[in-house]
């Protein structure tokens, strides 16, 4: 990391899908709209990129992992990644 540039102390939330996946498109919109009120790194991955993630996720994608734990997969709304995006930061306090 460079002299000035900002530390970054959000969670990081990683979704796992793949192309042509319609509940994966749903899933990233949702994540998107949560990210204009909350504060946290989207880091996409297509689980088509490595085995280990095809073996894991590629019956239950999308796949939203925080913290290194599975917290919602196929289909979830807004509150729920808003309820789990709360989780952790009271988890952290």
């Amino acid at each position: 990391m460079g002299e000035g540039e900002p530390v970054w102390d959000g969670p990081t939330v990683v979704l796992y899908g793949k192309p042509g996946c319609p509940l994966c498109d749903e899933a990233r919109e949702v994540l998107d709209e949560a990210a204009e009120t909350r504060h946290f790194r989207l880091e996409p991955r297509n689980i088509l990129e490595r085995d280990e993630w095809f073996a894991a996720f590629r019956y239950r994608v999308p796949v939203v992992e925080v913290e290194g734990i599975v917290r919602l997969e196929l289909r979830f709304s807004l509150k729920d990644v808003h309820d789990v995006l709360s989780s952790i930061e009271s988890e952290a306090s």
